[in-house]
């Protein structure tokens, strides 16, 4: 039997209480953990923080006591607890403890999975009088979920004594998870299965999920008409950029990504466009409402000038060297344009490579964080394996016709991402895209990118106006 989900979903929410406390403690000194607070009637963070483990630690042995005997029916006594002890005079002991029960409980959702039913018996007890102790039936998914609500409400105690102190706290430190849902930033997000440009906002909207919810509308697709001006060369007929009227309205360029400000009761809010624009916009809006960067999280080094300037700069660096080749290599016809086109994006990769060492790490920035950067290429290096499908092995992508150590870099970080989780579940079907991007490969597509390459400039360097079709 499997760990139920009743269960493994209270596990999570303990982990995610304990991570904010650890978030918490990090940012504390020892006075301030141990200074008594009179607006919480007088009593310290670390008192607050003690009690409160308590409960975890209750809970948790519980879980243990089950998963080595699952018949044992345990019990947990909730009012026997230590007081003045170095959990809550010493913040070291603290931080400590909440890393040793952080561990304990990871382990639990690790593999191998738990064997026990969420229906697993255990007994609490309570002082119902000064002299009286009573206990009552519960379950262990029960009493995990409790301590993790039960936390929550002590945070929220500390958060208020903190502020009233003038410290900073995280942003929603103490917040209920019906709080947090409710306050969650909501988009209309015009997008398209199949654009790379769209993608990169689709991997920045999964990567913040637990914080953004967003109606996904398809607003892009082809139509089939005459080529009556027989400006693609095919002498065929080509397809047509079909555009929802609901994205034309808020973006008259017809483009996707488009973020619209879903206000709630059908009411439409502001509009970000422009992919690398948007990109950074979720993280920052995230930001705005999370607070700072405990975990590591967010997509740009918020707290490092000098590597926010690096980001920008590769960002923009990548766009137009190994991304925008990619419909020069796709929609030229001659083959010396299409052999400048993928040395071009040759030259590139060695050279992202070389960024991608400085950091020794598996992605652009140190401490494996997914980064702007990462997002701004991926959507198109993921797609590379169209070449050697349409333009043959001459023009293969690949580990197996760039494996020299300049390249290497590159490949793995593409590996990498490829299954990072929140990457993935946002990747299109290999072969539908195929059928679909034979419309570039065979001169037939009309769309501002196709017709900017066209007339000679790189796909970046598309005018609204003048690539109209």
């Amino acid at each position: 039997m499997q760990t139920s989900n009743s269960l493994r979903q209270a596990l999570k929410l303990q982990r995610a209480v304990l991570e904010d406390k650890i978030s918490l403690l990090s940012s504390l000194s020892q006075s301030q953990y141990v200074a008594q607070n009179s607006s919480i009637g007088g009593a310290s963070v670390g008192q607050h923080i003690r009690h409160s483990l308590f409960h975890t630690t209750v809970a948790l042995d519980l879980l243990g006591n089950v998963n080595t005997n699952p018949t044992s029916n345990p019990t947990g006594d909730y009012d026997t607890r230590p007081r003045s002890d170095l959990i809550e005079t010493s913040l070291p002991s603290a931080l400590n403890h909440c890393r040793s029960l952080l561990s304990t409980l990871s382990s639990y959702l690790t593999s191998p999975p738990l064997s026990i039913p969420s229906t697993s018996p255990c007994t609490v007890s309570f002082l119902t009088s000064p002299s009286t102790s009573t206990s009552f039936p519960s379950t262990v998914s029960r009493e995990i979920q409790f301590a993790a609500h039960h936390t929550t409400h002590h945070l929220a105690s500390i958060n208020t004594a903190l502020n009233s102190s003038g410290l900073k706290t995280p942003k929603n430190l103490g917040k209920a998870l019906s709080t947090k849902t409710h306050d969650r930033v909501k988009f209309i997000y015009h997008s398209a299965w199949f654009c790379p440009f769209a993608h990169r906002a689709t991997i920045a909207l999964s990567h913040h999920s637990e914080s953004v919810d967003y109606t996904w509308v398809e607003s892009l697709g082809w139509e089939q008409r005459d080529n009556d001006d027989d400006k693609t060369g095919t002498g065929k007929e080509w397809w047509y950029h079909w555009k929802n009227p609901d994205l034309l309205r808020v973006n008259e360029a017809g483009m996707v990504p488009t973020l619209v400000e879903d206000l709630g009761g059908g009411v439409e809010g502001r509009v970000v466009t422009e992919s690398l624009i948007c990109t950074d916009f979720i993280d920052n809006v995230v930001r705005e409402r999370e607070g700072e960067d405990i975990e590591g999280r967010y997509l740009l080094p918020h707290g490092d000038p000098y590597e926010m300037a690096r980001c920008r700069v590769w960002s923009d660096k990548v766009a137009k060297e190994l991304c925008s080749p990619y419909y020069s290599l796709l929609v030229k016809k001659e083959r010396e344009e299409r052999v400048e086109a993928y040395e071009n994006i040759k030259a590139g990769i060695a050279r992202f490579s070389r960024e991608l060492e400085r950091t020794g790490g598996k992605l652009f920035l140190e401490d494996d964080q997914l980064s702007v950067v990462d997002i701004a290429l991926f959507p198109w290096a993921w797609r590379y394996y169209v070449f050697k499908h349409y333009r043959g092995e001459e023009f293969d992508v690949s580990r197996d016709s760039m494996p020299t150590d300049e390249h290497r870099p590159f490949f793995d970080w593409l590996e990498h991402v490829t299954e990072l989780p929140k990457v993935k579940k946002t990747l299109p079907d290999k072969d539908r895209y195929l059928v679909h991007i034979g419309k570039y490969a065979d001169g037939s597509a009309r769309s501002k990118v196709a017709e900017a390459v066209r007339r000679g400039v790189a796909a970046h360097e598309y005018d609204d106006e003048i690539d109209k079709h």
